[in-house]
């Protein structure tokens, strides 16, 4: 009960309304800030450049070619990857003041394939006396020496081991999956081009090693200049040459564990010479084999093959210009090869 001197208790309709309004506006403006800052930070993001930081410095990678439609260059976050897993090849004797070199200094550029250290380059036409003057630079401008050179001079890659540890790596590609039509992207010094496997090139008409018996790819469009390879996803591919041939990193996949565990490349040597044949007709007799690797010569390490051999198999499965390079890297130390002798099938037990 309210003393008899108070009146009762009532409550003002136009003040009640004007709360409720005044506390609508209030919400409605924490909101609108709130929206602002957020659209602000997602614009800003987007079209400013993304920055990478770690304890030694920054850098950067401009969004605004997806900003606007572009293919020149691939995902943001991929680029930062590759950035990180590769590294650039100076002549340090080419070196000026600072960290500047000489406009022909830089003579590569090569993938890091290890934590510890070991990267791939291609360089054909590598000459020894360079080894001493390489130095390595990696994205942030930080140079390392270089301990331990490995050349194989048959596919042109040069494994080099620089001193430190903690290096970022590019993962390899599912090597299935590279044949005509892949689209990858090609990195030339910081120029990135969009570009597809094209038709297969046969490494040549004459006479060739069984190890060099595999085929490469026109990469379209022309470009005219040597760079790396690699999916959209950042996976490594291979290296393309000054005549867009793509010289895919199988074989550095292959050599990786030999490179990590001795130090040094694997040994396995094949004399034999020769190339593939076809059969003529295709509805010949079953029994004939319809291709296969047509022995020259068999150089100083035979294995039990004899000029006019044909390689139809090793290990039981069927030979081809893209694979049998890969056959006779991988096989085991004693693998089987069958040939085409005088009109029959021979199979032949080697050990490597």
């Amino acid at each position: 009960m309210l003393p008899p001197h108070l009146p009762n208790k009532t409550c003002s309709r136009n003040a009640r309304e004007l709360w409720i309004r005044i506390s609508a506006i209030v919400i409605l403006v924490v909101l609108s800030v709130f929206a602002g800052i957020t659209g602000a930070l997602v614009v800003t993001a987007w079209i400013n450049p993304t920055f990478y930081s770690d304890s030694a410095g920054l850098y950067f990678v401009n969004r605004s070619s997806q900003l606007y439609g572009s293919t020149e260059r691939p995902d943001v976050l991929v680029i930062q990857r590759y950035q990180m897993g590769t590294m650039r090849l100076f002549d340090k004797t080419q070196k000026l003041s600072g960290d500047f070199y000489a406009d022909n200094a830089r003579v590569g550029q090569a993938v890091m394939l290890s934590s510890n250290g070991w990267g791939v380059s291609y360089m054909p036409d590598f000459n020894q006396s360079l080894i001493p003057k390489l130095e390595a630079v990696d994205y942030r401008g930080i140079s390392y020496a270089i301990e331990k050179v490995l050349v194989d001079a048959r596919s042109g890659y040069v494994y080099i081991k620089c001193i430190g540890n903690e290096f970022h790596v590019l993962p390899f590609v599912n090597w299935t999956d590279v044949d005509t039509g892949l689209d990858v992207w090609s990195d030339h010094g910081g120029s990135w081009h969009h570009r597809i496997l094209g038709a297969r090139n046969a490494v040549s008409s004459g006479a060739y090693n069984a190890l060099d018996a595999y085929t490469r790819f026109y990469v379209d469009p022309t470009v005219s200049k040597q760079g790396i390879a690699m999916t959209g996803q950042g996976q490594f591919v291979g290296f393309v040459d000054d005549n867009d041939e793509l010289h895919t990193g199988w074989s550095i996949e292959y050599q990786l564990p030999f490179v990590l565990g001795n130090d040094a490349l694997d040994d396995f040597a094949i004399t034999w010479n020769g190339y593939f044949v076809y059969r003529s007709s295709e509805e010949g007799d079953d029994d004939v084999p319809a291709s296969g690797f047509y022995i020259s010569s068999v150089g100083a390490l035979p294995r039990g093959l004899m000029p006019g051999d044909i390689i139809i198999r090793v290990q039981n499965d069927t030979v081809a210009p893209e694979t049998l390079h890969r056959q006779l890297y991988t096989a085991p130390d004693e693998f089987g090869v069958t040939v085409w002798r005088k009109g029959k099938e021979s199979d032949i037990l080697m050990h490597k």
